[in-house]
């Protein structure tokens, strides 16, 4: 999917199967030489890279800390089970014009029983000066690459490893 608008460019995937990052951002590139000169944009102020998954939890809800470093729990000792959650983090990265913004809750259920947790994870630069269009992609790449971390961060080793 793509979108144009008169002060930016966006690229996305919705379904599977997803080729690797170099035939993303390839095929983005692409695209964005053929917008490019619609657009007329001479600066970039703000770039993001967002990966969004769903992941299959085979036991019930109650098992979240065997795939998560931080599932969500009932607070404090107040009785009941965990029917849905909604977790929003926004994590100030060490570069200063850097940010993350993770969410993490329940995928509501199509046909099947299967719980399915979506992961959500954006990391965004607003960088300081303006981006000429060479740095733009290989800042891209750093901020995949950040995404990437962030996501084996969250998952325990045990469900990372079970990963296709």
């Amino acid at each position: 999917m793509v979108q144009v608008h008169a002060t930016g460019f966006s690229f996305s995937l919705q379904s599977p199967p997803y080729p690797g990052w170099m035939e993303v951002t390839n095929e983005a590139r692409k695209l964005w030489d053929v917008c490019r000169s619609a657009l007329a944009l001479r600066e970039f102020r703000s770039i993001e890279v967002r990966f969004v998954n769903a992941l299959e939890i085979a036991g019930g809800l109650s098992d979240l800390g065997l795939y998560f470093r931080t599932p969500p729990s009932s607070p404090g000792q107040i009785p009941g089970v965990l029917e849905s959650f909604y977790n929003r983090w926004i994590l100030a990265l060490q570069n200063p014009t850097c940010h993350a913004t993770i969410v993490q809750t329940l995928r509501p259920m199509r046909i099947s029983s299967v719980k399915r947790v979506l992961l959500d994870i954006a990391v965004e630069e607003r960088p300081a000066e303006a981006l000429d269009e060479p740095t733009l992609w290989n800042e891209l790449d750093a901020l995949r690459d950040k995404a990437h971390e962030i996501f084996r961060g969250i998952l325990t080793e045990d469900a990372y490893s079970s990963l296709p």
